[in-house]
């Protein structure tokens, strides 16, 4: 620690985040148990009770004039070390001794490869950020920041869905019209992330002057790619079931190889003609990639065939109509506002006639069962 931080008075801090790792871990572990088997209740104290008691106990410290560093870190871990003891209580029961050879071994087999995936996963935000350190300026580090955090607004839908989305498709893959039931979901879903992202990209501009101030004006440039970025990554994780289903998990690590070269390829080639649009184009490229090859070994190991086409059509019409805005929207602060709200609503018409052509009104009840 001293090593690291150079300082003596920041030993005791990095020691107090070390200890908090283990149960950390162990929250994050009886979590998952909780989700996947569908003990909505228990998930949601564990998730939603671990957040606000961060809140709580913090506003508690701030009043009571007490609080530094170092007691924010030893709250956090008080605060962990309970929340730890009451996961135990809730998977006690799934916390047996095993080992069996055979079912050691298949859990290595499926679980080693996710653990390489966390791992490239893990790269990619430092890579685009290595780029633009050693090619551009800090000015445009800091908008490639302020684009960065603005697209991962589309995050907070998209980890709800995958929250719900594991459980739900490894319930129902024996059904025999599984297969329907995932093209269903694949199309509802890309409904609502494309008008969410789509939303995200027209009032980027909005966005950055309330929250980042007109200086920041030039991040939105990078935003659009880094939304689409975003979509393709999300529906990866529908079209890719049948990998996991297949327990074929090594592919991923090839899928994930593939995906960091095409990024950093074209990052390479992009970065100094075109600044922080050169960037998220190089995140988008990868995640276009990803999610082509995602869909093929798919089909390849599990047989799954998804329907992609109707996916397809609304990420392209997103396309255009993010387009229109960036190309025609007038200047003035209402009437753009006006225009983009505009576009939005006929985004929502036409995904709303897309949606409703290719889906009835009984599959999304079924589903909903």
């Amino acid at each position: 620690a001293l090593t690291y931080t150079g300082s003596k008075s920041y030993v005791p801090i990095v020691e107090i985040i070390i200890y908090q790792i283990p149960f950390g871990v162990f929250i994050n572990f009886a979590t998952n148990i909780l989700k996947w088997d569908f003990r909505k209740y228990e998930f949601l104290f564990m998730q939603m009770g671990l957040t606000f008691s961060y809140l709580l106990i913090l506003i508690f410290a701030v009043n009571f004039s007490f609080l530094n560093v170092q007691n924010v870190f030893i709250i956090l871990f008080i605060i962990r070390v309970i929340f730890a003891i009451i996961g135990f209580f809730f998977i006690r029961k799934w916390l047996k001794i095993s080992l069996e050879k055979v079912i050691f071994k298949s859990l290595l087999w499926f679980g080693i490869p996710y653990g390489l995936v966390s791992l490239f996963t893990g790269l990619l935000p430092a890579i685009d950020r290595m780029y633009i350190v050693k090619y551009l300026t800090g000015n445009e580090l800091g908008y490639y920041a302020v684009a960065y955090k603005l697209a991962f607004l589309l995050m907070l839908p998209i980890n709800a869905f995958q929250t719900a989305w594991g459980p739900f498709a490894y319930a129902i893959y024996k059904n025999e019209d599984s297969e329907k039931t995932y093209n269903t979901v694949l199309i509802l879903f890309t409904a609502l992330i494309c008008f969410v992202g789509l939303g995200i990209i027209l009032f980027s501009k909005l966005i950055v002057l309330l929250l980042a101030g007109e200086k920041y004006l030039e991040s939105t440039t990078a935003v659009a790619p880094l939304v689409f970025a975003l979509i393709f990554m999300s529906l990866s994780w529908i079209v890719g079931i049948g990998i996991d289903l297949s327990k074929k998990t090594y592919w991923k690590i090839l899928s994930n190889i593939v995906q960091l070269l095409v990024t950093t390829t074209i990052i390479y080639l992009l970065i100094v003609p075109l600044g922080i649009l050169g960037v998220s184009l190089g995140i988008l490229g990868g995640y276009m990639v990803y999610f082509i090859w995602e869909s093929y070994l798919s089909r390849r190991l599990y047989k799954i065939k998804f329907e992609l086409r109707i996916s397809v059509l609304l990420i392209g019409v997103t396309v255009i109509i993010s387009a229109i805005s960036l190309t025609l929207s007038p200047t003035g602060l209402v009437y753009n506002g006006l225009f983009n709200c505009a576009l939005l609503l006929i985004f929502g018409l036409l995904t709303w006639l897309i949606v409703k052509n290719r889906i009835s009104l009984e599959t999304i009840k079924s589903i909903k069962r």
